[in-house]
């Protein structure tokens, strides 16, 4: 019962912590360039156990689905959006290997400023 008590999304990337920030958010040595935005936090679990990924993430805790009423401001995304600046070369999306999840993803990216890539994992 502690862990419920203790456990809630990080300040930046949605994951879950018992800090402010999580540990990926706060190493310093973590690719800032590249976010991998993921549906839910045991899909960071799963990233994280291939040590192959040195990015940064966003769990949008949710996926958009208008046929179960589910919008864009119902999950995660505002502060993705938020976090898209000049330093951020690369999202990607591992939520979805569907083609309606690549066009969400692009565009979102298409509406931020920056010239970032997209890539779906």
């Amino acid at each position: 019962m502690e862990a419920k008590t203790t456990l809630h999304t990080c300040a930046i990337c949605g994951n879950i912590t018992a800090k402010d920030t999580c540990d990926i958010c706060r190493d310093t040595h973590r690719d800032r360039s590249i976010i991998c935005v993921v549906q839910n936090a045991k899909d960071v679990i799963a990233m994280e156990k291939t040590q192959e990924f040195h990015g940064l993430y966003h769990v949008l805790n949710g996926v958009i689905s208008t046929f179960k009423g589910i919008l864009p401001e119902d999950i995660n995304i505002d502060s993705l959006v938020a976090r898209v600046d000049d330093s951020v070369q690369e999202v990607m999306s591992q939520q979805t290997q569907q083609l309606k999840g690549k066009q969400r993803l692009y565009t979102l990216v298409n509406g931020w400023k920056a010239k970032i890539a997209l890539s779906v994992v």
